[in-house]
């Protein structure tokens, strides 16, 4: 990452230029001038204000909670002292109406709070000793208004006037303020507070008492609104620096635990050289033109940063987030935050408009800053954005192992091997797509292993490519899935749901024996086939569309589409339930030697226990099934696939449940009321369905089948040779 050069005043140079001015030191005039104790009172407001001095030790008295009291000069010389005696929530505010800078080489001394105002400037000496309840210090002027109030201190200071410096020794008690307010402000002493506020505000025009506490400053100019800490540390329950132009600090600032520290340069710069300590707290950073930032301790940290920049955002694969990266960028150019022996590092992270796929998106930056604690991250945002695409996923992207032991390798980007040690695994991910010439294999203990994909992003999944697992894969999508014509999948087992998983079932060992929620439609067009003896189910709360081919040789293929599924260990159908949209099938599903169910609305559309392949039943001569059809009840369409865009040519709209078996299914459907459709061989099926030669067992062999799958309906049969659901 490119650094730019440090745009703000370092030390020496603020130094220099305050001292060119004459705002560090006093005129050799002025010094000589101020008088050692306080002079010229002229009590504004307090009631019975008694002032006395006996020798080198002035005393003020009063009794009141406010006092206001003019002064000519204000200053305390060495080996002298000002004692102000009040109570503990008393306030005094003294103003000094005459020409000279208050000067205070001295004690100042008391319980409650002293405000010294004096737009001359305010320099506490190297000598000078401050033990006080509370301390308000300012070199600007008090506003208007704000002076002539009897009984409230001021909370507004204007022009004109002069800075604040502090070379000594001052002392606040636990549970006070004290505030410095100037044109500038120099901490060069020590200032002991450690269960006191501390607050510094410099500018030029206004500083304002805020609603929560804390002051606002406007105005600046080339000698005025900077704050500079040298030298001593300064400690205090909550630390607060508001400039109107730069704050610089040499000395190390510091808060109890769980305190807050605040550097803010309105329209400057913060240079922090020394360490920044808020334990358990909040450290913020605020500046218009630069940051400098040394070590940093604290819970949280805010910086609203400089950070403007131009940089080149690079295209990413969707993986469900807007985040394009955590790094450098090479083409990363502007002015960031320096950081001089600090504990802090930075890296940027990119954000795309939104989390989809697309071209030309809008891309804008964000600063990270981190080891300020822990793990923790403080972000900047950047001043300037780019564009960059979102390309479509070839791969599944954005795990999260929620149960089993599972490694992940991706070595080859066309190829993601997955290694499931454990029986069972269930994953989350951001998305899972498969696109073509890409592969997913999955490598399990054994046939009986299972494992749960989750889908938790915004978009759907589209399979296009391979995927192979020697165990059972479940694939749960509520976006919805597609299987694409050139999809090939061979597993042991494999459920597809565009139902929802619980997040309960999903940090268990336990298999997945319930589907619900919100769902999407489920497209299949491409190949999948489980092994001999497997269980293949297709699940829907939406539409489906079983347009390719399946293959469950001797097991068992079950297509569903309901607002709620249950299924078995093995992945069956054991109950449905819901509205039902509408379930397309002029593909090819095929069990030789095994079953097929295709069901809607909690009643079986269509089940075969078959010795030849289903398919034969899409391609003989159907005609309509005869009864009224419910208009609730959905429809399943079984025929050829015909011209593109086109419906399939066989439509049977569902009343009751329809019944196929044995070899001459392919010809003939019975209706709810037992009548043969139009097939060829209508007759054979009626008697292999209700006795003949076979007395009824073909009818008690479906009659068992439904039982065991469908327990919802209760089938029977009568000898006289009709069939019907209950």
């Amino acid at each position: 990452m490119r650094k730019s050069t440090l745009g703000a005043r370092t030390w020496s140079g603020l130094v220099a230029a305050m001292s060119a001015a004459g705002l560090l030191t006093l005129a050799a005039g002025a010094q000589a001038q101020s008088a050692n104790l306080p002079q010229g009172a002229i009590v504004r407001a307090g009631g019975t204000v008694v002032i006395s001095d006996v020798g080198k030790t002035l005393t003020i008295q009063h009794n009141e909670k406010f006092a206001r009291v003019d002064w000519d000069t204000f200053s305390i010389g060495a080996d002298h002292t000002v004692q102000i005696h009040q109570a503990r929530d008393a306030v005094i505010v003294n103003r000094v109406t005459g020409s000279l800078e208050s000067k205070i080489d001295g004690a100042l001394n008391s319980d409650g709070t002293v405000y010294l105002v004096n737009p001359n400037g305010v320099t506490f000496g190297e000598t000078a000793r401050v033990n006080v309840g509370g301390l308000l210090v300012s070199g600007l002027s008090i506003d208007g208004r704000d002076g002539k109030s009897r009984t409230e201190a001021p909370t507004k200071f204007v022009e004109p006037g002069n800075g604040v410096r502090n070379y000594g020794h001052i002392k606040v008690l636990d549970g006070g303020v004290a505030t410095f307010i100037g044109r500038f402000v120099l901490n060069s002493g020590r200032l002991e507070a450690p269960g006191a506020r501390l607050e510094f505000v410099a500018a030029k025009d206004a500083v304002g008492l805020k609603e929560d506490g804390w002051w606002s400053a406007s105005g600046k100019d080339e000698e005025s609104g900077a704050i500079a800490f040298h030298g001593h540390e300064v400690r205090g329950r909550e630390i607060r620096a508001v400039a109107a132009r730069d704050v610089v600090n040499q000395a190390t600032l510091a808060t109890e635990p769980a305190g807050r520290i605040a550097l803010l340069a309105e329209d400057g710069d913060v240079d922090a050289f020394a360490p920044i300590q808020s334990p358990g707290g909040m450290v913020r950073i605020k500046a218009k033109d630069s940051v400098r930032l040394s070590t940093i301790e604290a819970e949280q940290l805010e910086i609203d940063g400089p950070v403007s920049a131009s940089f080149q955002a690079l295209d990413k694969n969707f993986d469900g987030t807007n985040i394009a990266l955590i790094g450098d960028s090479p083409e990363f150019q502007g002015l960031l935050p320096l950081l001089s022996g600090s504990n802090l590092k930075l890296a940027t992270r990119f954000h795309f408009e939104d989390a989809q796929v697309g071209e030309g998106k809008r891309v804008t930056g964000t600063l990270v800053v981190t080891g300020f604690n822990g793990n923790k991250e403080a972000l900047i945002p950047i001043r300037g954005e780019s564009r960059a695409a979102i390309r479509e996923a070839g791969l599944p992207a954005g795990f999260t192992t929620r149960w089993g032991e599972v490694a992940f390798n991706n070595d080859d980007p066309y190829r993601l091997v997955v290694t499931q040690s454990s029986p069972v695994a269930k994953i989350d991910w951001q998305s899972f797509n498969i696109a073509r010439h890409h592969e997913v294999s999955i490598v399990q203990p054994d046939a009986a292993a299972f494992m749960v994909y989750r889908v938790t992003g915004t978009t759907a999944s589209q399979i296009d490519g391979r995927l192979s697992a020697n165990g059972r894969v479940f694939i749960v999508n509520p976006r919805g899935i597609t299987f694409g014509g050139g999809a090939q999948l061979n597993a042991a087992g494999l459920v597809a749901s565009t139902l929802g998983v619980t997040d309960e079932a999903m940090t268990s060992m336990a298999p997945v024996l319930e589907l619900s929620g919100p769902s999407a439609p489920l497209v299949q067009n491409g190949a999948i086939r489980v092994k001999e003896g497997g269980v293949l189910t297709l699940v829907s709360g939406k539409e489906m569309d079983q347009v390719g081919t399946l293959s469950a040789p001797s097991g068992a293929i079950h297509l569903a589409a309901a607002e709620r599924v249950v299924l078995d260990a093995s992945g069956r159908l054991e109950d449905v339930s819901g509205a039902f949209q509408r379930l397309g099938h002029p593909g090819i599903s095929s069990a030789s030697n095994g079953e097929v169910s295709i069901v809607a609305v909690g009643r079986p559309v269509l089940v075969a226990v078959l010795e030849h392949p289903v398919q034969r039943l899409a391609r003989g001569d159907l005609g309509p099934a005869r009864g009224e059809r419910i208009a609730d009840a959905g429809e399943f369409l079984v025929g050829d696939r015909g011209e593109a865009g086109q419906q399939p040519d066989r439509r049977i709209d569902v009343e009751r449940p329809l019944l196929a078996t044995g070899e001459t299914a392919a010809a003939t459907v019975e209706d709810a009321a037992g009548v043969g459709g139009a097939g060829q061989r209508g007759d054979d099926v009626e008697e292999r369905l209700h006795g003949g030669s076979g007395e009824g067992r073909q009818c008690r062999d479906l009659t068992k089948l439904y039982r065991r799958r469908m327990k919802r309906s209760t089938w029977g049969c009568d000898p006289s040779g009709s069939t019907s659901a209950e």
